[in-house]
């Protein structure tokens, strides 16, 4: 047995009034078309292409069924570790196998290709490079500042759905947090890298 995404992320992206969407196009969210960066230094284990976005809501197909990732990347962190970036854009990854990236360099685009119902990036890290054929461990962010944090997810997910604003509340951890792992349903920011 294997638990790939037991530490997995969906980032997804609130605009200035707390919107995660303002309609029903892929174009609508304000995640989509974002850059992605490299999380660390490391090498280009896999690329997979050739997927198109998934209509927000309405996803199809049997190919997000055989490769949930769609369009998507793998890196080799070294020591036994990779990243796996899924849900890019079409068209828009700018690494190839084999290549060495630095952290922070843009590898591709955020979308809403694969096994998606809204643009987000799946990101999570595993002890092996297969996709749901590992297992996952543990990571943190060098730093990030909680800004506040979604009270119900049930009704974020509604209001992404019906592109409605989204209730925010204060949290008691507000501030900068050094080498920790976000939790769910936490509003973060991070400095460009």
């Amino acid at each position: 047995l294997f638990s790939a995404q037991r530490y997995a992320i969906d980032w997804l992206r609130l605009d200035d009034e707390d919107y995660s969407s303002r309609g029903p196009a892929c174009k609508d969210n304000p995640a989509y078309g974002q850059e992605v960066y490299a999380v660390e230094d490391a090498t280009v284990y896999g690329v997979k292409q050739g997927f198109d976005d998934q209509p927000p809501g309405k996803p199809g197909g049997d190919e997000r069924l055989s490769f949930p990732g769609g369009n998507s990347i793998t890196l080799d962190l070294g020591n036994g570790y990779f990243a796996f970036y899924a849900h890019l854009k079409p068209d828009s990854i700018k690494v190839k196998t084999g290549d060495k990236v630095r952290r922070g360099q843009v590898l591709a685009l955020l979308g809403n290709s694969g096994n998606s119902t809204g643009p987000h990036l799946h990101f999570h890290v595993t002890d092996d490079p297969h996709v749901l054929g590992s297992n996952g461990v543990p990571y943190v962010f060098e730093e990030f500042k909680l800004l506040g944090e979604i009270p119900d997810l049930n009704k974020f997910f509604q209001n992404d759905a019906a592109a409605k604003k989204n209730p925010v509340s204060e949290s008691k951890f507000e501030g900068v947090h050094k080498k920790q792992l976000v939790k769910e349903g936490h509003i973060v920011s991070f400095d460009k890298p």
